[in-house]
Formats: structure tokens, sequence, C-alpha cells
């Protein structure tokens, strides 16, 4: 017998309700996924001629996530499937299940079509790219995530009464693992947590009780210390902010392992000429020749002088809105920072998105929000060197 949590019975309702889609809201580990395509594989099984569209910002965090489920639920449904591991499609008698990167190629979602769709993790999915999907659902469509963002498009769609709502913690899945559960537990901040070091309002708030995050500014929520860089990785690249008398000079060592982001302070100096800089980073990089040191590209006379210098400079790719796609493609990771980096330690901690005097979110034209500037110097170098190379 197929085990399942409120979420599916939630789904089911709204289906047979004639639901345009179901909105999961809800906490980490509450069984939202594992509900979700435990339905659409009984979708699959009661159906002809179906196509369903799972999704979720990029393929490589889908494979590792919801693809990897699909594989455990699916022999519970039916064992004569045909599955394709590199495309990441099921096929059972005429229906089939495919999975999509929504962020990889933005154009093909102006051509996919669907019967079902499912959009998992959504917070990383713009509104233009939902609204694009949707037209191109025929039946009915599926969305979760975390609301880990204090302002979102899918919170104003969760008011529409043809979307069903539906909310659901931890303590909704009886089915969660008991060391999964005790983690998330100890986010809660009660004197005893307090005293061990895990308590988090905000991981609680989001993660634990499945709120909205409510005024939180701070940009980077979910990150950890490390000590020693990893042994192999996917990618090796320095970034590279230059500074002077007011700022300094900064160069971030990035190294991309799998779906880990590790940073660490390679020089962080006020008052250095261009030859000094590159003095600097030849005391400190022992791989100089193998790796490049992406710069800010506002500073090409700098750019040229490191070269010169025999520095592999390059510069970054800038344009309007490059910041915060920038910040959200570090979000993508598992970000960890080297507990010896004390300042860009800091700018974690402290990098702000702007608020009026309300305390309401700024947005630019395109409805994006504005992050502080001025505690960027490490985080600005660290992007410039991700976004150039990390694709």
């Amino acid at each position: 017998m197929i085990q399942t949590t409120p979420n599916f019975g939630e789904i089911e309702k709204a289906f047979q309700d004639g639901k345009r889609g179901i909105i999961l809201e809800g906490g980490s580990r509450s069984g939202k996924t594992w509900s979700i395509i435990q339905w659409m594989l009984f979708h699959m099984l009661r159906s002809n001629n179906l196509m369903i569209t799972s999704a979720r910002d990029h393929f490589t965090n889908y494979r590792r996530t919801v693809w990897a489920d699909i594989k455990k639920i699916y022999p519970d449904f039916f064992a004569e499937a045909t599955k394709n591991e590199t495309l990441m499609t099921l096929r059972y008698g005429s229906n089939m299940l495919r999975a999509f990167g929504t962020n990889d190629d933005i154009m093909a979602t102006h051509g996919l079509t669907q019967d079902i769709l499912h959009l998992n993790e959504a917070m990383n999915i713009s509104r233009d790219t939902r609204d694009q999907l949707f037209q191109r659902t025929g039946t009915f469509w599926i969305v979760d995530y975390n609301p880990s963002e204090e302002e979102s498009h899918w919170y104003d769609l969760a008011q529409d009464p043809e979307v069903h709502f539906h909310k659901s913690t931890v303590l909704d899945n009886a089915f969660v693992s008991p060391a999964i559960r005790k983690q998330i537990l100890s986010y809660e901040p009660t004197e005893q947590n307090k005293e061990r070091g895990t308590a988090d309002l905000y991981k609680w708030k989001v993660y634990g009780l499945g709120e909205r995050a409510s005024g939180e500014t701070t940009i980077f929520t979910d990150w950890q210390t490390y000590k020693d860089d990893p042994a192999g990785y996917d990618l090796k690249v320095y970034g590279l902010d230059f500074g002077f008398a007011e700022d300094p000079t900064v160069v971030i060592q990035v190294i991309v392992d799998g779906h880990n982001l590790y940073l660490k302070e390679i020089l962080w100096e006020h008052a250095l000429t261009n030859p000094e800089i590159a003095t600097a980073i030849k005391e400190r990089v022992a791989d100089l020749d193998e790796h490049y040191f992406v710069c800010d590209s506002a500073e090409p006379k700098s750019i040229t002088e490191l070269r010169n210098n025999d520095i592999s400079a390059i510069p970054a790719d800038k344009g309007v809105g490059s910041v915060v796609f920038g910040i959200k493609k570090l979000k993508n990771y598992r970000i960890f920072v080297n507990e010896m980096s004390k300042n860009l330690t800091s700018e974690f901690r402290g990098y702000k998105w702007k608020v009026d005097k309300n305390g309401k979110l700024v947005k630019n034209t395109k409805g994006q929000p504005i992050p502080v500037g001025g505690n960027d110097h490490g985080i600005d170098a660290a992007r410039y060197a991700l976004t150039k190379f990390a694709r």
C-alpha cells in the first residue's frame, strides 16, 4: 500500500474540484515534493496520451533532487516504465513525464506544452517564465516552494480563487527520518537550542514553520564556514574587485565542486597600486598560471597593467541587472566561506536588500530588489568570477 502525506490528498482534491492549479507552500521536508511525484505517477496510471512537465530552475538541481526521488518512487506504481537517465524522462504506455530546467533555456518556455505542469522550488522561477508555462499547460499545474523571500509573485497568485493553496510543515510528514526532523527542530529558538548554538529564527520560521520571510532583508541566509579546500573540483577561478583609498582591493578564490561553492579571501588591502596587486597575488597564489582572475571591467587600464605583470586578468561581464543576476547565481549553490576569511564572513552576515522608510523592499524598474552597496567588495569579486565561468 502506498503511504502518502496530506499533501497528496490536497492535490487530488484541487484536481477533482477543477481548480487551475495548486500551490504547496511550507517548511522543509513537509512531504511536498514526494507527494507531488506520487500524484503525477498515480495520474499517469489512470490517463492516456498524457504529457507531464516537471521543472526546476536548472537541470542539475532537478537531477539531484526531484529526479532522484522519482527513481525511488516509480517502481511502487508500475514496473513496465521506460526511463531515460540522460534526458530524465519516464514513459508509461502513451504517457510521458519529462524534466525541464526553466532558467537553462528561457526561450524554450515559449514553446513547451503539456497537460500537467510541476514547478519545484518555484521561488527561483520568475513571473514571466511562470506565465509562459501556465498559458501552455492544458489541464492542471502544481507549484511547491519554501517561502524564503519577503515578497513574491507566488504569494499574490495564492489568493486567486481558481488556485488551491495548502501549507504544510515537517510535523505533517509522518515519514520523515528522525535525524532530519531533529535537524529542523534544532532551529527553533528555544533556550536549549540557543545554548547548543543551533537556534536560527529565520530558518525556524521558513523551514520549520513554513512561514513567509517577514522583514528579512539579509541577502545570504543559508551559508556555512569551512576549513580546508576540497581536494578535487570542477572549477577554480579568482575574482578581483579594485579599490584604493576608501575601498580595499579584494581577491577571492572561487572553487566549484558539484553544487558546492567555496569562497576564500586571498587579498584584502587598501592603497595598493596595480604592480603591488600583482606582487601580492604572486606571493599568495601558488597555481597562478593555471587560473584566470576575473576583474571589475570598469577599470580596463588596471586589467591591462595586471596582464603586463603576468597575471591572467580578464574583465567581468557587467551590465544592467548583473548584480542581482550574480546574487542569484551565488544562491544556486551551497555556499561555504573559509573560516579564516573574516572580512568576507562579515560581508555575508551584513549584506542587505535596500528598504524604504516603511521597511518595504526597494525595487528597480524590473521589479527586482536592490542590494545596499558599500559592503560588498568580496561578494562582488566572487560573483564576477562565478558568472564569468559557471554556467
